[in-house]
């Protein structure tokens, strides 16, 4: 997430912990784990498109902007907190 939040492309194995940030081919590529061929195949094609690699390093950022803005961490974490009291 840090890479993402430089503004980096990036290519992750396509596991559950990370597909709640990474969308394949909007802000990252995905390739299954345990398959070294399928990795390769997306760093080929991640330096092989320079446009590609903007559009995806652009969308990345934008994407931890929205995701971990302060003023909306604090607004869902005082939204948890009335939601907590209400339900006692």
């Amino acid at each position: 997430m840090e890479a993402m939040g430089y503004g980096l492309p990036i290519v992750i194995p396509n596991i559950l912990e990370d597909r709640h940030s990474v969308k394949y081919e909007e802000n990252g590529l995905l390739f299954p784990t345990e398959s070294s061929e399928h990795l390769a195949d997306a760093l080929v094609r991640l330096f092989a498109v320079d446009s590609l690699k903007c559009e995806l390093g652009r969308a990345a950022r934008s994407t931890i902007e929205a995701q971990y803005d302060l003023q909306q961490r604090v607004n869902n974490m005082a939204l948890l907190y009335r939601i907590i009291l209400n339900y006692f």
